[in-house]
């Protein structure tokens, strides 16, 4: 994964004006949370001349970014030297042997590493624009000028506007008072229109009455679980986690579309584990 930082990378901002980078709902920090907890390769490439951030400017979720070793890309004429070497990296991690090969040939070295630059340049030409993404992310914030309003415009979904619907939770139901153990909990949720995936926030009551996130184990199936940080993006309208304690919770869905366009976040809505 590309973790591409730009000029505006701890400042950019959503339209409402909060901090991209400080959002726990901004998918494209989801991206690069998920990838650092399951140990994906994360390359920082650092564009517009700008430094590797400190991890006292990164947020909890983030900080293990800063320890990675990063790489510089620059524009013209020094852009096919610095990307060559990018390119290079991608292709070892791509062609490690650990994963069969396809059926098809691979194409040459030099037609590789040229597709590859090709796809790194058009992420950089718009992280240039943006400030800070990750590889497949949305853009990263405002005052893009007039090539934002044409990126962002809405995709046409049947029914409501995407932007104003709200995602319908269907259980655990409002308030429900759950008394088992191993306290493994199945969120489901009906389907979106036009959603390819879906965020969803679990947050806990402390005893000060505060809501904050917390970590639980996600259930993968076969026995196997991993620890995860909500928020979190699945692609199906069902979620299994196991929760760390006996407590109220609360949760919420965010729809997305292929674009990277949110629905309106649905209810935050509470249960319980007796024990």
């Amino acid at each position: 994964m590309l973790a591409v930082i730009g000029r505006d990378r701890l400042t950019a901002q959503d339209r409402h004006g909060n901090t991209r980078i400080k959002d726990q709902d901004d998918y494209v920090s989801i991206e690069l949370t998920m990838a650092l907890q399951r140990g994906i390769p994360v390359i920082p490439v650092l564009v517009e001349q700008v430094e590797m951030p400190s991890p006292e400017d990164l947020p909890e979720r983030l900080k293990e970014l800063a320890y990675r070793n990063a790489t510089h890309v620059r524009p013209d004429p020094d852009f096919p030297g610095d990307i060559e070497p990018l390119a290079s990296q991608i292709a070892e991690y791509i062609g490690d042997g650990q994963s069969p090969r396809p059926a098809r040939p691979w194409p040459s070295k030099p037609v590789f590493l040229s597709i590859i630059a090709g796809a790194i340049g058009l992420v950089i030409a718009a992280v240039a624009t943006y400030g800070f993404a990750g590889a497949g992310g949305r853009p990263a914030g405002p005052g893009a000028g007039e090539a934002r309003g044409q990126i962002e415009e809405p995709r046409r979904h049947e029914g409501p506007a995407f932007a104003e619907i709200r995602p319908e939770l269907i259980r655990p139901k409002g308030g429900e008072i759950i008394d088992r153990f191993p306290r493994i909990t199945r969120l489901e949720w009906k389907l979106v229109p036009g959603a390819t995936r879906y965020q969803v926030a679990i947050q806990i009551d402390t005893e000060s009455g505060d809501w904050v996130g917390t970590r639980v184990h996600e259930i993968l199936g076969e026995g196997r679980s991993q620890v995860v940080l909500p928020p979190v993006a699945v692609t199906q309208p069902e979620w299994t986690v196991d929760l760390i304690r006996a407590n109220t919770y609360r949760w919420r869905v965010t729809g997305l579309d292929e674009s990277g366009h949110h629905t309106a976040p649905s209810e935050w809505r509470l249960f319980s584990h007796k024990r």
